[in-house]
């Protein structure tokens, strides 16, 4: 078969990329060595890292014909000329313009996808002054053959928002490409931690609640250490809570980085503190190195990813049960050796060959 993801562009190398993007990259590799034809579109012409796919760009420079409009007709047209058996964006802005493409030129031998990663619709515009945009969206998605999304409370949210059909949704979980954190984790990483937490350092990920349950499992645990790697406008905020808790010689943000898997590597335990999330790949990510996680019990993946004592929940923004848990697990290193090894299972149903497989299944559909 012939696939073209569409994504908004490849950054990689830099703080242009985003999980999505490398996903993205990472399924088309699994869909070519399952002996299939990939290549990509997208949005900006950023492309970072060799990548061995054809892409085009919709972006035209010395015009101002860009936008979602032009975009879509565009996309319409490199879709009736390479006539790919499926075609699956990412993320809200492509989704709404791979459904304005279909509605200006479908081709009938392809399969349109959209591809929706987040779960704060409602928490955007739920309120019912949103209704006109809300059944515009209703409209545009209900054009594709399918919704898919990596959780279901994304699918819940989606239905709630903006009244999409449940036949409509595919359940696509995401995937992690294990033979490339394998090479990227053979580099030399000389910071040890017994926590980490990767993530934006932004009001959704919750840094704040983990550090001040850092402080409760310091005053139990005298020489703990927690590593946060991430970048983002709270850092100011953070790097003052830090201060204010006299953790300098114990809490290190690492600010962005490229290659976050030597310093999983390098931990006893991950921690996601998140208010919500839409997935969580980098629980996936920590899994594969066996750490036990404790994660947040909030909206989105952690809690789909998690079940049936695969990694300790507890309760969003509860400061006191984050603590505990923490303190729990690394006191006990029979509960170390249970949830290290619940994760070395887990992860393997999230490989990136799976994923592409129900990906091509939607096609016989």
């Amino acid at each position: 078969m012939k696939i073209c993801l569409y994504v908004n562009h490849l950054g990689r190398a830099s703080q242009n990329g985003t999980a999505i993007t490398i996903m993205s990259i990472d399924i088309a590799n699994a869909l070519r060595k399952l002996g299939h034809e990939v290549f990509f579109v997208i949005n900006k012409n950023i492309i970072e890292e060799n990548i061995d796919f054809e892409v085009y760009p919709l972006h035209k420079e010395n015009t101002f014909l860009n936008g979602e409009l032009p975009y879509a007709i565009r996309l319409s047209n490199i879709i009736k000329d390479k006539k790919p058996d499926i075609i699956m964006s990412f993320m809200k802005a492509q989704t709404i313009i791979l459904s304005l493409s279909k509605i200006i030129n479908p081709v009938k031998t392809t399969t349109y996808i959209g591809n929706i990663q987040n779960n704060d619709a409602y928490y955007a515009y739920g309120k019912d002054i949103y209704l006109p945009y809300r059944y515009l969206i209703n409209f545009l998605y209900e054009r594709l053959d399918y919704l898919a999304v990596p959780s279901h409370a994304i699918k819940e949210d989606l239905q709630k928002t903006f009244f999409i059909r449940e036949d409509k949704f595919k359940i696509l979980p995401n995937c992690i490409n294990f033979e490339k954190i394998d090479v990227l984790a053979k580099e030399e990483c000389d910071l040890k931690a017994d926590f980490i937490n990767i993530g934006r350092l932004a009001h959704q990920k919750g840094q704040i609640y983990l550090i001040e349950a850092f402080k409760k499992v310091k005053d139990k645990i005298k020489d703990s250490k927690l590593v946060i790697v991430g970048e983002g406008d709270l850092r100011s905020l953070l790097e003052n809570k830090i201060k204010e808790l006299g953790l300098q010689n114990d809490v290190m943000i690492t600010g962005y980085q490229t290659n976050p898997y030597k310093y999983l590597k390098n931990s006893k335990m991950f921690v996601l503190s998140s208010v919500f999330e839409g997935f969580g790949n980098v629980i996936l990510e920590a899994m594969y190195f066996g750490l036990p996680v404790i994660s947040y019990e909030c909206p989105g993946g952690p809690k789909e990813i998690l079940k049936n004592d695969f990694g300790v929940l507890v309760p969003p923004k509860d400061v006191d049960a984050l603590a505990e848990a923490m303190i729990n697990i690394l006191s006990d290193k029979e509960k170390q050796s249970h949830y290290a090894n619940m994760s070395k299972k887990r992860v393997l149903d999230y490989t990136c060959e799976n994923y592409a497989k129900t990906l091509l299944s939607l096609k016989s559909l």
